[in-house]
């Protein structure tokens, strides 16, 4: 479906009411100009795929279009180039809305495991391959404070280091979950304590 307009009170009025995929535009008309049109669409979609078609583009001025943001550019005297640039902006323009939507449902995904785990009455954490901590609950800032790693010298009894990271590498190595007792520093009095130390492997993807 297209909505073909030549003035800019036509071209408002349509962007206003209805939700368009693409939008192509002449640099130049008598009443109204590609340029003004594409501030107009970008100063509510930033990313809406927007092609000029004119004959009139020359270099300077084309990549003036593109540095204010119009996706692409057709010369009228090359129409074959049309189409491919018209798929071409919706398949971009596809995948970044796809991005986006994977990207705020992942924030969703951690915002709820972030509730979870502050909501139990245990230090959850995760790390990397390498033990350094990516994420603590609210009970682990509570009772151990800051730390860079699941066995920083700074928060574990120096005698459980060793210990700890040999189950660590096992645990590695075979993809298998593993428990280890250790004590930690106490934040509020600087006591040490123990604490069985249960860790699950997961791979990239999980």
């Amino acid at each position: 479906d297209m909505t073909v307009v030549d003035t800019r009170a036509d071209f408002e009025e349509c962007f206003e009411r209805q939700k368009y995929d693409l939008i192509l535009a002449d640099y130049s008309l008598p009443d109204f100009d590609g340029l003004t049109a594409l501030k107009i669409v970008r100063a509510r979609d930033k990313r809406l795929p927007f092609i000029f078609v004119s004959g009139v583009l020359g270099e300077e001025v084309a990549v003036e279009t593109l540095l204010r943001g119009a996706t692409d550019y057709v010369l009228k005297q090359r129409p074959e180039r049309l189409l491919p640039a018209v798929l071409r902006a919706l398949a971009e323009h596809a995948e970044i809305e796809s991005r986006e939507r994977a990207e705020a449902e992942l924030k969703q995904v951690e915002q709820r495991f972030e509730t979870l785990t502050n909501a139990l009455p245990a230090m959850v954490w995760t790390a990397d391959r390498n033990a350094r901590l990516t994420f603590v609950n609210s009970e682990w800032t509570r009772c151990v404070g800051q730390a860079k790693s699941l066995f920083d010298v700074q928060v574990i009894h120096p005698r459980d280091i060793s210990n700890c990271l040999n189950a660590w590498e096992r645990a590695k190595e075979s993809g298998k979950p593993f428990e280890v007792d250790c004590r930690y520093r106490i934040k509020s009095d600087g006591s040490y304590r123990w604490h069985l130390v249960r860790g699950i492997p997961m791979n990239a993807s999980g």
